[in-house]
């Protein structure tokens, strides 16, 4: 049995925005949103076309319609689905946007940390973060940081200075199932010991 649109939550504006967790990151005064959608399937296997097809329209359409307003793109993915036809659901948006929007706009992505990253996915983002917990108990946080990160990207560019965010791809071996990082986050270091930015 396939994902179909039945089997998707999804919700639309602010209420696409709540489902998200970004809390008040983008809360400040310069600072206005255009809230697309928020498609969750959670464990739902490969995704019909027609179903992704709406929610990736929904998106790009909506860049389209703004896009001498917009300053950058914040997406938050899981990284690893699979859509019938057209396989990795994620890479085949983020290609699709960067057509609409040119290599320069700054598109921010938060994403679990087992996401299929390729080097075409890598190059057409600007900036990747993943969560580093497992249960992903971080994913608030994670999309906080994503989006300061994000913020100070589109920042530097009004100023006309340049910020760099360069992703790795590091070997990572999970024991699943029942991979737990409550102990050891993904990241040098433990959790306890501080927050990194």
């Amino acid at each position: 049995m396939k994902c179909d649109m039945e089997d998707v939550a999804i919700s639309y504006g602010k209420d696409a925005l709540a489902h998200m967790q970004l809390g008040n990151v983008f809360d400040e005064s310069d600072i206005q949103l255009v809230p697309v959608i928020c498609a969750d399937a959670a464990c739902s296997g490969v995704m019909k076309y027609q179903c992704f097809e709406y929610i990736e329209n929904r998106i790009l359409n909506s860049i389209r319609e703004n896009l001498s307003d917009l300053d950058g793109i914040y997406l938050h993915l899981h990284g690893a689905s699979y859509v019938e036809k057209i396989g990795s659901g994620e890479h085949h948006l983020l290609r699709e946007i960067r057509k609409i929007v040119g290599p320069y706009l700054p598109i921010a992505i938060s994403c679990d940390p087992h996401g299929n990253l390729t080097k075409e996915y890598v190059e057409n983002a600007t900036y990747i973060r993943s969560y580093r917990q497992a249960p992903h108990t971080d994913i608030a946080e994670t999309a906080a940081r994503s989006s300061r990160g994000h913020i100070a990207t589109i920042a530097d560019s009004r100023h006309g200075t340049s910020t760099i965010h360069s992703a790795a791809s590091l070997p990572n071996t999970f024991p699943m199932p029942g991979s737990l990082t409550a102990r050891f986050c993904l990241r040098p270091g433990n959790c306890s010991a501080g927050r990194d930015s």
